[in-house]
């Protein structure tokens, strides 16, 4: 039996003037977002689902659904916090692994 997948890239950018946590929820990862900064996240998973990004007092929250997989893919987990004037290129999860040693992936479900 073959499951109808989704995938689809997601950019947030913190137009704030002070820095928020980013978290992917349900699994608790955070970075931090400077003043400014870009993050791209890939999404995929089961057809029909959706993700839901909410500004909570932690900070951006970004929802994934069951089956799912974010990654972080720009800039990667454990690189300098993300700031203002940082490039941006959403990068597949195989092209991440191949320049940058992967993505940081998560599956929810």
């Amino acid at each position: 039996m073959r499951i109808d997948q989704t995938q689809f890239t997601l950019t947030l950018r913190n137009e704030r003037t002070v820095a928020t946590t980013l978290t992917l929820e349900p699994w608790g990862d955070q970075t931090t977002l400077d003043a400014g900064g870009v993050v791209t996240l890939a999404c995929a998973g089961p057809a029909g689902g959706r993700v839901e990004v909410v500004l909570e007092e932690r900070g951006l929250v970004v929802y994934g659904w069951p089956g799912s997989v974010i990654e972080l893919v720009s800039p990667r987990v454990g690189d300098e916090a993300v700031g203002a004037g940082t490039a941006v290129k959403a990068l597949s999860a195989s092209q991440a692994q191949a320049t940058h040693g992967g993505p940081r992936r998560r599956r929810r479900g």
